[in-house]
């Protein structure tokens, strides 16, 4: 359904690209990737509102979905909210380096 939806988002055909969407996120509820995916096809074609409502769900289910991250200070960013982008932008560092210091960790007990 992913990739269908982005191709018929890619020929224009958003009606057909939004149905297919909205049927993966209730096919997967508990999953951040469809609710991003939704986000991303309305994002390109400048539903940023309508988009950020989709990477903030995504974002719910798994706060450190790093493409919701990086697609929500997109939007932030075409709205004029830097300072919100700056926040996240910060958070996305912190979680990387968090995230890296458990792989070392991991490295070392072996």
């Amino acid at each position: 359904m992913n990739r269908l939806g982005y191709a018929y988002a890619a020929m224009g055909d958003m009606p057909r690209a939004e149905a297919l969407m909205q049927r993966y996120i209730a096919a997967m509820p508990a999953d951040p990737n469809p609710e991003d995916s939704y986000g991303d096809i309305l994002f390109k074609v400048g539903r940023y509102g309508e988009a950020r409502a989709h990477f903030e769900s995504a974002l719910k289910k798994d706060p450190t979905f790093g493409p919701s991250q990086h697609e929500l200070g997109d939007v932030f960013a075409m709205l004029g909210n830097q300072a919100g982008r700056g926040r996240l932008t910060r958070n996305r560092h912190e979680w990387r380096r968090i995230r890296g210091e458990a792989s070392n960790t991991v490295l070392r007990l072996h």
